[in-house]
């Protein structure tokens, strides 16, 4: 059986997709578990206690941190933006997955394959490109296997939560 594309028009229709997703492509931002880091409000006392901070809270010193309620420990928001291709049409998602039951404001992404793991590991992916502050998550992921075995791009399913 004679090869339709030889690998040289291969590599290139392969970089034309990359440079078309980060042309055309959508902005988001993923939100992954929040991290616990030391509170820079707190006082180390002589008992190794963690006490206000009086430049910050101009309180007395001795009195329970306000900020992270004497556990010197406070969760920070980790977030990454990345780019990826977007798509709202229900036709486009009922073709690719036709068996998979769709809410109502779902979303269709295709991006790198580096950023996958990224995806797979999120909780929240925000929508950068959009005025409103909607969010989403992660309904399904590899709907276009061929994709995958290829090494070109990943597509997924999101949800809308909010």
């Amino acid at each position: 059986m004679a090869q339709i594309f030889n690998t040289s028009q291969i590599a290139a229709v392969r970089q034309l997709f990359r440079d078309s997703l980060e042309t055309f492509g959508d902005s988001f931002r993923l939100f992954y578990a929040p991290k616990w880091v030391s509170c820079a409000s707190c006082l180390t006392t002589v008992n190794s206690t963690y006490t206000s901070n009086i430049g910050l809270h101009g309180g007395p010193l001795g009195t329970i941190c306000p900020q992270c309620n004497g556990t010197h420990k406070i969760q920070q928001e980790v977030y990454e933006d990345i780019t990826m291709s977007s798509s709202l049409s229900q036709t486009i998602i009922k073709n690719l997955a036709p068996n998979v039951q769709v809410p109502a404001g779902s979303m269709l992404v295709r991006g790198s394959l580096a950023d996958y793991q990224k995806l797979i590991k999120s909780i929240e992916i925000k929508w950068l490109s959009q005025a409103a502050d909607d969010r989403y998550r992660l309904v399904r992921e590899n709907l276009d296997g061929y994709a995958i075995v290829t090494n070109d791009y990943f597509v997924a399913l999101l949800s809308r939560i909010s």
